[in-house]
């Protein structure tokens, strides 16, 4: 709104001042350039050869994180202006103003966390049964963990490398996971770990095909 009320009143020295601080200024503009980064520019114009000549941001494979830039520093303004903006008000409205702040923040929030709980109390009955007395945890105690040095699940999954990516089947990785904090045994199963390309050519061959002698 400030920067089109200045494009309106031809204001064209301040069009691009958004608070009377300059570091939060350049912060602002910089964070807008992170949000269209974000969006896929100008890469979505058909620029895809661009991709060749931005160094190390290449090894940024979500450009979705350049919002959070965004959405920090839209947050730090908006806080930094109601506070000035407030000092010239009355008791009355700066009361009112911080309560509406406040009101919307709340509302973002219940919005945002609401109903997750039912998925961060979902309980495993495997992993409650800490003496492992139902049928489905008999099995550990007839095997010696000690002899074990890793889990190798079958079918194997491997998503968070660089071009290589084995969507887990079914629930294989419910499974593996409920099985490695029952044993303490890692597993060699990986999701989005962002294991190097050197570590997952290793992997693959134990449970693939593989391309060179073990």
């Amino acid at each position: 709104m400030i920067l089109l009320k200045n494009l309106v009143n031809k204001n064209f020295k301040h069009i691009f001042t958004l608070t009377d601080n300059v570091l939060l200024n350049m912060f602002f503009w910089i964070s807008i350039f992170a949000l269209f980064y974000s969006f896929g520019y100008p890469f979505i114009l058909g620029l895809e050869d661009w991709v060749n000549y931005i160094g190390q941001l290449k090894q940024i494979r979500a450009l979705g994180r350049f919002t959070w830039l965004f959405f920090y520093i839209i947050n730090i303004i908006a806080a930094y202006k109601i506070y000035f903006w407030i000092t010239r008000k009355n008791i009355f409205w700066k009361y009112f103003i911080l309560l509406i702040a406040f009101f919307v923040l709340s509302i973002d929030v219940y919005f945002s966390i609401n109903k997750h709980q039912d998925s961060l109390y979902a309980s495993i009955e495997q992993l409650k049964d800490e003496k492992n007395n139902l049928p489905e945890n008999q099995w550990i105690k007839t095997i010696n963990v000690a002899n074990y040095q890793a889990i190798i699940p079958l079918p194997y999954t491997h998503i968070g490398s660089e071009n290589v990516w084995i969507a887990p089947k079914s629930d294989m990785m419910k499974n593996v996971l409920t099985i490695s904090l029952k044993t303490g045994l890692p597993t060699m199963a990986v999701t989005m770990s962002r294991t190097s390309l050197s570590q997952t050519y290793k992997n693959i061959p134990l449970v693939l095909e593989p391309y060179k002698p073990l």
